[in-house]
């Protein structure tokens, strides 16, 4: 049984963009990882355990598992945690209120209440779980998940540390396992994966991604493939920029390498600086570089995007205070003075 390899950098043959990738800057074909990051990858591929992915945001965590799926041609089931998810969300979701109601129906039309699994909808990894299970493997009860072969999925599980304490803890044996069950909905056994089938890997690939708001739990750490994404060299940044620029289109004149490298300098410049509180990321920088490529530029400037002073005329989507616009600006005026 092969194991699929995942580069994470180059052009995807055969990839057709989906109606997501039309969204500014998402084109997976754009995607640079480092041989770092695209050795984690594998590794986890290799070893089918979830992969932990840190960094600063704008830093391309959620945009891997979109290009991990474009590379190895599966689709992406998505989850964004939020501060009340429970372990159970990532599974599925019962309708109590639909539930009750169809009860209620029921009850004046004199009719036996409908089966409880039709308010139960799957989510991100339960819907992986389901979709490894042939035709022959599905319960009887399944009726509204119907496809023709097993099939494997990317599942993405957003911004982890932002659910509770223990939603990571609650997590752990479900994920290792592969397994759920919804007693709500009247399952007496669990559902549980199938891993491998005609020689070919089933396993839901598992991508969390966190922005380091709180620790998360050592067990739970130690049953994943961890890796930090750094932020960018000026190097990298140019080439990310330029690659997401070509990937939009959408008008404008595209800035000469040299031109937009002057650009990053200035952000990684401002990014040490000690006095700004948030530090632009790269998504910032991919608004702000498509606001110049358009001409946004503030009067006074010699509307060129390689003039220090036109960055004027994009503090506000670079920083989000006031007293980090200030700081900029304060720079900008003591660099064209000198």
């Amino acid at each position: 049984m092969s194991i699929p390899t995942f580069r994470g950098r180059g052009d995807i043959p055969g990839y057709k963009p989906k109606e997501r990738d039309a969204l500014p800057f998402r084109d997976p074909r754009q995607y640079e990882a480092s041989e770092e990051l695209a050795r984690a990858v594998n590794v986890a591929l290799a070893l089918e355990k979830p992969l932990l992915v840190t960094g600063e945001p704008g830093t391309g965590k959620t945009e891997l598992a979109y290009r991990i799926g474009a590379e190895l041609g599966l689709e992406v089931l998505r989850f964004d945690t939020q501060s009340s998810s429970q372990a159970h969300d990532l599974f599925y979701h019962f309708d109590a209120v639909h539930r009750l109601a169809e009860a209620q129906f029921a009850a004046l039309e004199k009719r036996a209440i409908p089966p409880a699994f039709q308010s139960l909808s799957f989510r991100a990894l339960g819907e992986a779980i389901v979709r490894t299970l042939g035709p022959d493997e599905r319960p009887a009860w399944m009726t509204t998940h119907v496809h023709a072969r097993p099939a494997r999925s990317v599942v993405l599980i957003d911004e982890i540390d932002k659910a509770p304490r223990d939603f990571p803890n609650d997590l752990l044996n479900h994920v290792e396992n592969l397994e759920f069950m919804a007693r709500e909905a009247g399952m007496s056994e669990p559902l549980r994966a199938r891993r491998q089938r005609d020689g070919l890997r089933l396993t839901p690939i598992v991508v969390m991604t966190s922005n380091s708001e709180r620790q998360l739990p050592e067990p739970f750490l130690r049953r994943c493939i961890y890796h930090h994404i750094e932020f960018p060299d000026a190097n990298a940044l140019v080439r990310i920029l330029q690659g997401r620029l070509r990937g939009e289109g959408g008008g404008g004149a595209t800035p000469k390498d040299d031109e937009l490298r002057g650009f990053v300098d200035w952000i990684l410049e401002l990014r040490r600086d000690p006095a700004i509180e948030k530090r632009a990321s790269t998504a910032e920088m991919l608004d702000a570089v498509r606001a110049l490529q358009l001409g946004l530029l503030p009067v006074g400037s010699r509307g060129t995007f390689g003039d220090r002073s036109a960055y004027r005329g994009v503090l506000g989507t670079l920083f989000k205070t006031r007293a980090d616009i200030e700081r900029a600006r304060s720079q900008l005026l003591a660099a064209t003075k000198a």
